[in-house]
């Protein structure tokens, strides 16, 4: 087994950095302290074992990344090339494998042409891999990133692979779907393993009510998935397999006696179409039962919703609601009915400006 520390970066979208900080403490076993958030993610240095558990069950991250050592001070193409002959590259590509995807990101930096930057990372690595100039393979690489901020570059390769976000679950998608990662983050903020019954009202293609599913029953998010890390050639066979983590719980253990049950509810027939569609996919593919649903506005559904529950939505804004008057209209109305049911909390996902004085609530902002 390889023992390996690794400097390990997790991404994710701005404001939930303290919130992937604890899902990684909590996977990984380490303290709060060791985990530093930076902008846009989260760093941390473990072995493969911790690589793994929050590859295979982290929720909130968007990508992972390991950084071929500490960020340097680079300032002309010249520092870069002696840069990158120090990196480790032997640990992460096979020569004549073929040039992997490069994505440059430069923030107030003399090196600021990302294109300019990429080209010169593409020379390097197509001499040092020893590829044709026009040699092209059909083989998923993992990714280089190349992160410029204020003269200060961090080369990293992804451990994730493409599109991370997703489950797998989810055939059809709405308009503005929202993402798995987003849907986690604000059920952890929801703390909804001390409810019996979660109600998303505006729940377009099923997200956070099948986010929710999936963690109650304690299924691991990307069990159907390969990693990037798995075609690593400092790494054999036997390291890369992804044998079940044993130590996942489910949270129905930890629920209140009855479990909890989850309702997704939406307005929009299309929607909840795409919602009943991904809910029997999901079912099928995990071997739990089916969700319920129920089309109709949040007014109309609210009778069926028991005291004690909670809210977690991320209702219509912008392009998927159209006029602001009739955004203004559902956001009072939304906040009439909360007022009038005191009894339910609420975790709420906008960006709409005037959405606390349209509620007429005071929100405890998180992100």
């Amino acid at each position: 087994m390889s023992n390996t520390v690794y400097r390990i970066f997790c991404v994710c979208a701005p404001g939930l950095e303290p919130w992937l900080a604890q899902e990684i403490a909590d996977l990984t076993k380490l303290r709060v302290k060791k985990i530093k958030a930076e902008g846009g993610g989260v760093s941390f240095a473990g072995d493969l074992e911790k690589l793994k558990s929050v590859l295979r069950n982290g929720r909130l991250a968007e990508g992972v990344r390991v950084r071929l050592g500490p960020a340097k001070d680079v300032t002309t193409f010249q520092g870069l090339h002696e840069h990158f002959r120090k990196l480790p590259w032997a640990a992460y590509l096979l020569p004549k494998r073929g040039l992997p995807p490069i994505r440059v990101v430069a923030h107030k930096s003399r090196l600021y042409h990302s294109d300019a930057v990429k080209e010169r990372a593409e020379i390097f690595l197509r001499n040092y891999l020893k590829l044709e100039k026009d040699s092209k393979t059909d083989l998923e690489l993992p990714t280089v990133h190349l992160r410029f901020d204020h003269d200060r570059l961090q080369v990293s390769v992804d451990a994730a692979g493409e599109e991370y976000y997703k489950r797998g679950y989810r055939l059809a998608i709405g308009r503005a779907p929202l993402r798995e990662t987003i849907a986690a983050a604000l059920l952890r903020m929801a703390s909804f393993e001390k409810v019996n019954y979660l109600w998303d009202p505006f729940c377009g293609s099923g997200t956070i009510p099948l986010e929710a599913s999936s963690l109650t029953c304690g299924l691991e998010p990307r069990s159907q998935r390969k990693f990037a890390f798995q075609a690593w050639p400092s790494l054999g066979q036997l390291e890369t397999q992804m044998a079940p983590d044993e130590s996942l719980v489910a949270l129905s253990e930890t629920l209140p006696a009855g479990g909890l049950r989850i309702m997704g509810s939406d307005r929009d027939e299309q929607a909840l179409a795409a919602a009943q569609e991904n809910s029997k996919y999901f079912a099928k593919l995990f071997g739990v039962p089916a969700l319920k649903w129920r089309q109709g506005d949040f007014e109309e559904v609210e009778g069926d919703i028991p005291a004690g529950a909670i809210v977690v939505c991320n209702p219509p804004y912008g392009l998927r609601m159209g006029k602001k008057k009739d955004l203004g209209d559902l956001y009072r109305r939304f906040g009439a009915m909360l007022k009038r049911r005191s009894d339910l909390q609420a975790v709420v996902l906008t960006a709409f400006e005037e959405f606390e004085a349209a509620t007429a609530i005071p929100w405890n902002h998180q992100a």
